[in-house]
């Protein structure tokens, strides 16, 4: 089996948000997971270098879930991460493939199981939103960790109170950790991030379009070849 490497390299994290493109998928299993593959292929081909797959409205218990992340998980780049947020429990029958992982929130399930139910070659990230938690998850075997809202987001309705670039360059100052910059991050705010010396910068709507109307596949390959080319272009000019 092949060994995935601990972190994935900095760049465009994608974050493949279920219920943002739901409205543009198919009705039938096989097709939805098709056109997902679209999204997918069509990031990691354009330069993103981990996709992450929300599915906040699935219950953890879903029969369906780790069916679909495994169809994923074999239809992509085996070299970029697929990463599954919140669902440790989903991730844990299929956790022997290579190149998986998970996102965990504050509120979801630590660091520290996640690790005991998916093994030590999981992927897993923590989200945080203040210094203290930057501070506290430095102990945990979290590889990574999100950090934001950086700007204002319509994307969760239940966000922290954004923290801004100033708040970002100290938490990759504090972290001995990668530190992925998420929260309303478009192609205005990527040479900020890049500047910020963080590892990643996270994009949904930037990639994926509004709420209600989300981009198909097409456009949504344009988004991320602009998302990429934005991120080289500023690391060139560092």
């Amino acid at each position: 089996m092949p060994h995935m490497p601990s972190i994935f390299p900095k760049g465009v994290y994608a974050i493949l948000d279920f219920d943002r493109v739901k409205p543009a998928l198919p009705d039938d299993e096989v097709g939805e997971a098709e056109y997902l593959l679209r999204y997918i292929n069509d990031a990691t081909k354009a330069g993103a270098v981990a996709v992450q797959f929300r599915a906040k409205s699935v219950p953890g218990h879903s029969l369906w879930l780790p069916k679909l992340i495994g169809q994923l998980r074999a239809g992509m780049d085996a070299s970029v991460p697929l990463i599954l947020n919140d669902h440790v429990a989903a991730l844990a029958p299929i956790a022997d493939r290579a190149g998986l992982g998970v996102h965990l929130g504050q509120d979801d399930a630590t660091a520290q199981h996640g690790r005991s139910r998916l093994g030590d070659d999981a992927l897993i990230g923590c989200s945080t939103h203040n210094a203290a938690q930057v501070a506290t998850a430095q102990s945990t075997p979290a590889n990574y960790l999100g950090f934001g809202p950086i700007c204002t987001t319509g994307t969760k309705s239940d966000a922290s109170p954004t923290v801004g670039f100033k708040a970002l360059a100290g938490a990759v100052a504090q972290s001995g950790k990668p530190i992925v910059a998420i929260g309303g991050i478009g192609l205005a705010q990527i040479p900020k991030v890049v500047s910020s010396g963080a590892h990643a910068a996270a994009v949904i709507s930037a990639w994926l379009g509004d709420e209600g109307a989300p981009n198909g596949p097409n456009f949504a390959r344009m988004a991320m070849q602009e998302l990429v080319a934005a991120w080289r272009k500023a690391k060139r000019d560092a």
